[in-house]
């Protein structure tokens, strides 16, 4: 028998060690919550505005920030130009999530590009075959309201409509991956009208993205012609070719699922809400990812899909995948762990929730990628503004335990936007260091990853930004936190 090549070998055993890697399920929420195991109390308490990770095992997760609602806010800056960067940027709630690992200036958590065009990546599970994108500059969102980019830097805004999807790049900006223009085009929907993308999920692979829009509209389509899609209908657009944003052509939209399709599947799924009751159908389709292998409808042929919605509460999510009756819908399955219940109540602890709180809600945006490829190194704060004379609480969190190295950046001018710059040298989590930052003191960082600093405001401060980063080393390379923002006001 002929000996396997060192380039063929090498690849099997990289496609078998990728299969036995965990998953880790990005997703928000649609209400506050708090993570599963106590922590200081920014970096366990969750609002709709931070994204979160979470990998499903035996063993009761818990949930992570990934991207802060702080992080965002610095890297958008000051996008309505009243000289005050913490603010309800992201209004309501990160509507919808999905990551592009190639996108320009995006990084896995080892400083590498990634590759995300298999959703499986032949291995048949959802973050399969994809090497990396752990940072938030590849990560498209939809907000739930209107915001503008930095104001200072354009001089006229762009307003990223909750129906635009997009990520924020350099200098306070955004790059659209579908704009709302474009997809009122490919569904004939009129430019009148306004439309707020609630879902979104992307295969680059077969060029065709997923959504799912907010309120009913009417719609054309090329497989079922004229239909009222309600707000928890699924639809997709095929891809001409994919960029920033993507290349669609008008008239082009499909009906993947009507709603009281969607709400077939919750009831074959036998999902039980968190006061143990079969949820009364999907109520909105909040969230979408596209997973391994096909399915097939009347409307046409897809790819299976994990999704969550209102009234999935208990942070349920399930998928197109066959239940054990052979019917379309069933309890998504992440590393062998179902994420929901179907004997008794889904309450949160599936995806890292703490099931004693009284919300128990929903899950909103969804997305997945291999654990190792996801970093959770992240600042905040329960007090973003303070006065002269207060005190500034600043909570470190997936760090290495030691010491990390506090850095801080003092801005009094009127420029937006920080300027973060690409740090190829070191091994970040966040692969951006904020330029000209001095150092305040290291922190302490426990067993469980996390250390907490106060920082005084002395009596006579000027008002200022403060934009902060933690940054660790492990002997070998450096680890950036993400950013985040304090003011003195």
């Amino acid at each position: 028998m002929r000996a396997l090549t060192t380039p063929l070998f090498a690849s099997l055993v990289a496609a078998s060690l990728a299969a036995q890697q965990p998953d880790a399920l990005i997703f928000t929420t649609a209400s506050n919550e708090l993570t599963a195991c106590p922590k200081p109390a920014a970096l366990e308490e969750i609002e709709p505005q931070d994204v979160m990770s979470v990998v499903p095992s035996l063993v009761p997760p818990c949930a992570e920030k990934f991207a802060p609602h702080n992080a965002f806010l610095t890297l958008a800056g000051d996008e309505d130009g009243d000289s005050q960067i913490w603010e309800a940027v992201l209004s309501g709630a990160i509507d919808a999530l999905v990551w592009d690992p190639d996108a320009a200036g995006a990084t896995d958590a080892h400083g590498n590009g990634g590759n995300p065009d298999d959703p499986d990546g032949g291995q048949g599970g959802p973050g399969a075959g994809v090497i990396g994108g752990s940072d938030l500059r590849g990560l498209f969102f939809s907000p739930k309201h209107d915001i503008d980019d930095c104001v200072n830097a354009s001089g006229t805004p762009t307003v990223f409509t909750d129906g635009d999807v997009a990520r924020i790049v350099a200098d306070g900006q955004f790059s659209f991956l579908i704009r709302e223009e474009q997809i009122k085009s490919a569904f004939g929907i009129p430019n009148a009208d306004e439309i707020n993308v609630d879902a979104v999920a992307l295969d680059r692979d077969q060029l065709i993205l997923y959504l799912s829009l907010e309120e009913a509209h009417t719609i054309d389509t090329t497989n079922a012609g004229t239909v009222v899609a309600e707000d928890g209908a699924i639809l997709a657009i095929p891809l001409l070719a994919y960029g920033e944003p993507v290349t669609v052509a008008a008239a082009s939209g499909l009906l993947v699922a009507h709603e009281v399709q969607v709400d077939n599947y919750v009831s074959n799924s036998n999902v039980r809400d968190r006061s143990n009751m079969a949820p009364a159908g999907i109520g909105d389709t909040d969230g979408l990812h596209v997973i391994g292998g096909t399915w097939a409808n009347q409307w046409g042929q897809w790819n299976h899909l994990m999704f969550c919605g209102e009234n999935l509460t208990g942070g349920a999510v399930l998928s197109t995948r066959p239940n054990g009756a052979g019917t379309t819908g069933s309890i998504m399955q992440l590393n062998g762990i179902p994420l929901a219940n179907n004997a008794s109540p889904t309450t949160g602890g599936r995806v890292g929730l703490r099931t004693a709180f009284p919300n128990a809600g929903s899950l909103n945006g969804l997305e997945c990628r291999k654990a190792w490829s996801v970093c959770n190194f992240v600042l905040e704060t329960s007090t973003p503004q303070q006065a002269p004379g207060g005190a500034f609480d600043i909570q470190i969190g997936g760090a290495m335990p030691g010491a990390a190295l506090l850095l801080a950046h003092f801005r009094f001018d009127t420029a937006c936007y920080v300027h973060p710059i690409l740090a190829p040298w070191a091994n970040p989590c966040f692969p951006e260091i904020i330029q000209f930052q001095i150092p305040v003191g290291p922190v302490p960082i426990g067993a469980a990853g996390f250390g907490v600093q106060t920082l005084a405001v002395p009596a006579g401060a000027a008002a200022l930004d403060l934009t902060l980063q933690a940054v660790t080393f492990d002997g070998v390379q450096f680890h950036f936190s993400t950013p985040m923002t304090l003011e003195v006001l």
